[in-house]
């Protein structure tokens, strides 16, 4: 389990406070431009982020798109902010983040999918005999790099706002994911029954995980030059573990 160090101080900020300002807005990094070819493979570094908490072998993103659009572009964050705990709320935010979510956690992540599929129904793939639609959306399992993840739970300030996120063990990816990092993808699907005069789908039986489907991706090589954010160690990544209420001693 990832732990951090006891931060003490005399005067704390509130955590509206706290996520009140972000200066990086207009400021994107133009990361995939200047990426591995200048950065090399040096690690992530910021001098407010725990960025050398060793990162696992796998990480795993939930997805509703097809592998056929995953495993050619990647992933790519929405927005400019790098702000981590804006991130972590999520909400509005999450249109604005510089970072994209992962687990090292698989049961989260099942958790997640099963979710997924049962609030917003993603992605009709199909009709049985039964007339029964099958929604489906995608696990993707993911080699993350020391060049451009960092841990969550080590970098959010200790306070019980941010805290109650800890079970889902998230790693971020700063502002891209190349397809070459991505291993394989596998589908979650669960069947739906429509009420004969309209209304809300019901669901008809569990949710059903891989079914031997699971898709290797063709590009995948651990060899492949890591996405190297250029210039990630000079923006404001706002409060956090390292900087918590700006006056601390550990």
């Amino acid at each position: 389990m990832l732990t951090t160090s006891t931060l003490s101080c005399s005067e704390d900020r509130t955590t509206e406070e706290i996520l009140a300002t972000d200066v990086n807005t207009g400021t994107k990094l133009n990361m995939q431009a200047r990426a591995a070819s200048n950065n090399g493979n040096l690690p992530l570094t910021h001098p407010y982020l725990r960025t050398n908490i060793p990162i696992p072998n796998l990480v795993y993103r939930v997805d509703s798109r097809s592998p056929d659009e995953i495993f050619r572009d990647g992933f790519t964050a929405r927005g400019n902010s790098y702000n981590l705990g804006n991130h972590v709320l999520g909400g509005s935010y999450m249109s604005t983040t510089g970072y994209i979510s992962t687990s090292d956690n698989m049961e989260s992540v099942l958790n997640m999918a099963s979710s997924s599929l049962n609030n917003s129904l993603q992605t009709t793939w199909g009709v049985d005999s039964y007339r029964r639609a099958q929604y489906r959306t995608w696990i993707y399992f993911i080699a993350p790099s020391p060049t451009n993840f960092f841990s969550v739970n080590a970098n959010v300030p200790p306070t019980p706002t941010f805290q109650r996120y800890a079970g889902q063990n998230e790693w971020v990816a700063v502002d891209r994911i190349y397809p070459g990092n991505i291993v394989s993808a596998m589908p979650v699907t669960r069947f739906f029954q429509s009420p004969p005069e309209g209304g809300l789908p019901t669901a008809d039986g569990p949710v059903i995980y891989g079914s031997g489907q699971q898709r290797q991706n063709p590009s995948f090589n651990r060899s492949n030059p890591p996405y190297s954010p250029v210039g990630f160690s000079s923006v404001n990544v706002g409060q956090t573990s390292v900087n918590f209420c700006g006056r601390c001693e550990k």
